[in-house]
């Protein structure tokens, strides 16, 4: 597998979850997002607590969980 490189990662906007936002749970650890969390934003918009994606996508895949898309460079 392609991982990210993380000078790449850290381009990504992290934020703290409102219960406004529709996404309920992270998708990599199936846990409710509670607030005041930390999340990660990818480029194709799905949410991640900022821990889960970071180990996700720096250890196992450089693809979106939910949906595939590929943020690896080559």
């Amino acid at each position: 597998h392609h991982t990210i490189d993380p000078v790449v990662l850290k381009t990504f906007p992290r934020w703290y979850y409102l219960e406004q936002h529709t996404q309920p749970t992270c998708a990599i650890c199936m846990e409710e997002f509670i607030p005041a969390c930390l999340m990660r934003t990818l480029p194709c918009l799905h949410h991640f607590h900022v821990d889960c994606i970071d180990r996700w996508l720096l250890e196992e895949s450089s693809e979106c969980p939910s949906c595939k898309t590929d943020f690896g460079c080559g």
